[in-house]
């Protein structure tokens, strides 16, 4: 889910820093907002979207064991083996 935010994040900055002037332009006539700060806006919405995407809280592949496996031995002493495990 990260990286589908991260991915919109991005591609919404990728798309401020494109239409940069139309922006401006348009802002300028409203606000007083001059082009750095649009510029500045859509590197960080980039960067945010980057940081998202590269976040490790997203456990790809990890699997958890839902309950904990004991070993099953065979023989005595030092001379037992392991056979197998079982879930406890």
């Amino acid at each position: 889910m990260n990286s589908i935010i991260g991915y919109i994040f991005a591609a919404f900055g990728l798309g401020i820093l494109l239409a940069a002037t139309k922006i401006s332009a348009a802002l300028s006539k409203v606000f007083e907002i001059k082009m750095p700060i649009i510029v500045i806006a859509g590197v960080g919405l980039i960067l945010i979207g980057i940081i998202m995407l590269m976040n490790p809280s997203s456990k790809k592949g990890k699997v958890s064991q839902a309950t904990e496996e004991v070993p099953i031995y065979e023989g005595e002493g030092k001379h037992r083996k392991i056979v197998g495990y079982r879930k406890d």
